[in-house]
């Protein structure tokens, strides 16, 4: 979209959540997002910390989930496994992660990924949970949200 459709977006309130990285905009329009819930589908936005908090207010009723790794050492680890970035882009990812993981609290329900599969369980329990009152880290001895 151009610019100006932006801006008339964001003035009509038609954003569920906004971000502008790299000179280019990026955005969650509220009209998709509500026709998809109004005929009974689960929505799930991968969004960042601003957009999350974007998202609190302008949908209050959604569910936030945050994924958290072990500890920015093993956060560390995985990136540099992957042997894709250079070591200023991994300072700059890991200084933003800080600040995310910082935040942490601000989300409903948290998944520490340490264990690939239990974070899956975790997860889809999270997501599918009935209400806000399920913590997804550690599980129910039942294995039930």
């Amino acid at each position: 979209m151009s610019r100006p459709e932006f801006a008339a977006m964001v003035q009509q309130g038609q954003l569920v959540e906004r971000a502008e990285y790299a000179g280019n905009y990026y955005v969650s329009p509220r009209q998709p997002l509500d026709a998809l819930v109004a005929r009974g589908h689960l929505v799930i936005l991968e969004i960042e910390l601003a957009g999350a908090r974007q998202v609190r207010n302008t949908l209050p009723g959604a569910r936030q989930i945050f994924v958290l790794p072990p500890s920015l050492e093993e956060l560390e680890a995985r990136i540099r496994g992957r042997a894709q970035d250079s070591e200023a882009a991994i300072a700059k990812r890991l200084a933003r992660a800080q600040v995310e993981i910082a935040a942490a609290a601000e989300f409903d329900i948290q998944i520490i990924n340490d264990d690939l599969e239990r974070a899956l369980t975790e997860l889809e329990q999270a997501v599918f949970a009935p209400d806000l009152t399920t913590e997804a880290h550690p599980p129910s001895p039942q294995g039930t949200p």
